[in-house]
């Protein structure tokens, strides 16, 4: 059993009007009070403790319950917000597919003409070709072009080279 020395209630970490702390101390206060009222052998330290325990319990509950009805109203504006985002993102999706149909109907004659005027990849080849002084490649040629040098080592350098 503890002394009356060890259990002197003005050392008691938590007061009953102290009420703003977390839980985690509240928590650790409980497990104070509780261990006096186990130890304890004056009847008026054991009230008091008791009382302290359930104030405790009571600002633990209160913490708790408070933090959930934050969590629900958080959860509520997530909630709205999810569906305000949504709503206006599919607006923005509509009003930019809107405006990309209406500059293609504007220009898809303009596009058409340029399309029709652009030539190929072949026929620039072609009119390459036909031009005064360049002539077509062969394939024999155009595969030699293709080809890699052989690269060239130097002898003091070629340890660098071998595995």
């Amino acid at each position: 059993m503890a002394e009356e020395s060890d259990l002197d209630i003005s050392t008691l970490p938590i007061e009953e009007d102290n009420m703003d702390l977390d839980c985690e101390s509240l928590i650790k206060a409980l497990a104070f009070y509780n261990k006096i009222v186990e130890q304890s052998d004056s009847k008026e330290i054991k009230k008091k403790s008791r009382k302290m325990l359930r104030v405790n319990a009571l600002a633990i509950v209160k913490i708790v319950a408070s933090q959930n009805t934050y969590i629900a109203q958080l959860e509520g504006r997530i909630q709205e917000m999810e569906k305000s985002f949504a709503s206006k993102a599919s607006t923005d999706q509509a009003l930019i597919s809107e405006a990309v149909a209406r500059e293609v109907e504007k220009n898809l004659p303009a596009m058409a003409i340029a399309q029709a005027q652009t030539p190929t990849y072949a026929e620039m080849a072609t009119l390459r070709a036909k031009e005064p002084g360049n002539k077509v490649p062969s394939k024999r040629e155009r595969s030699k072009s293709r080809q890699k040098p052989a690269m060239k080592t130097d002898k003091n350098f070629s340890w660098l080279l071998s595995p």
